[in-house]
């Protein structure tokens, strides 16, 4: 009797071993954590924030995503963390406009209403319009008047995209916090 309970256990604990690593396998398949480095995004996320990255589905406009540049920088391949502004065939250009003295961002010919961009922070010249070339996409940091991003002629390719933010989080010695970023249409 003492025997079989020993045998039930040690299968109960094989199992739920089993379980736990084909869920942490999963979750390593479908999610990856990334340092955010630099100011680029903010007032959404800031320098040392880490993001939890989605690596599965589609990606639209407004996301936020992870992914590799292809260009060198310290250390090795250099990964962005930026938001979408424009899919393969869509027309983006920078205007100023004299009323609101301010500039925005059209995308085939609609002004974007982008309520995440950091106001202390404004773009600080116009950018005639370009068209998006196919299997890539125009990005743009919320921070824009500290961001490197398409405006500089640079687009991303949509195959080099790890994911989309889907979280962030700081942790501090005294303090955890945590966010969920929300989709949003930009």
């Amino acid at each position: 009797m003492a025997r079989r309970r020993i045998r039930s256990a040690i299968l109960d604990i094989l199992f739920l071993a089993i379980i736990a690593v084909l869920a942490f396998g999963l979750f390593q398949y479908m999610f990856s954590t990334i340092p955010v480095l630099g100011v680029s995004m903010e007032t959404t996320l800031h320098d040392n924030d880490k993001v939890l990255v989605y690596k599965i589905g589609k990606y639209d406009y407004g996301d936020i995503v992870v992914f590799n540049t292809h260009l060198i920088g310290d250390g090795g391949e250099r990964y962005f963390v930026k938001r979408i502004i424009g899919l393969p065939n869509d027309e983006i250009s920078i205007y100023y406009d004299d009323d609101d003295k301010k500039f925005y961002v059209w995308r085939n010919g609609e002004r974007l209403e982008e309520e995440y961009i950091q106001s202390d922070s404004p773009m600080t010249a116009e950018m005639p319009a370009i068209v998006v070339p196919q299997g890539e996409f125009f990005f743009l940091g919320d921070n824009r008047g500290e961001s490197s991003d398409s405006r500089t002629g640079l687009m991303g390719k949509l195959d080099s995209i790890t994911g989309r933010v889907v979280a962030r989080y700081h942790i501090t010695q005294h303090h955890f916090d945590f966010e969920f970023i929300k989709r949003r249409e930009a």
